[in-house]
């Protein structure tokens, strides 16, 4: 029975940890929108932020914005931000 008892343990961590960075990307995304015109990159965070939530609202809204578009590649700066939120969209190597 102790297996048992770890295995729900480290599911709950693992759930709550996708809970944490999903509030936190969520918080980013509302800060991002309130200071949209702060960088011109910001248009694009909000892209790559819905991206990472697999929100379409979210993705679609900033579609709307000029020049954003997901085939330019994700913009440096953007890069490191969502890194500090466990995203990932560095290029696969080939």
């Amino acid at each position: 029975m102790p297996n048992q008892s770890y295995n729900k343990s480290n599911n709950q961590d693992s759930n709550n940890q996708r809970s944490n960075r999903e509030n936190a990307l969520r918080t980013l995304y509302q800060a991002t929108l309130n200071t949209i015109d702060d960088n011109e990159d910001n248009p694009q965070l909000l892209l790559f932020i819905g991206i990472a939530l697999n929100d379409v609202n979210i993705v679609r809204s900033s579609l709307e914005y000029e020049n954003v578009s997901a085939d330019k590649g994700i913009t440096g700066r953007n890069q490191y931000i969502l890194e500090q939120f466990g995203c990932d969209f560095s290029y696969p190597e080939i």
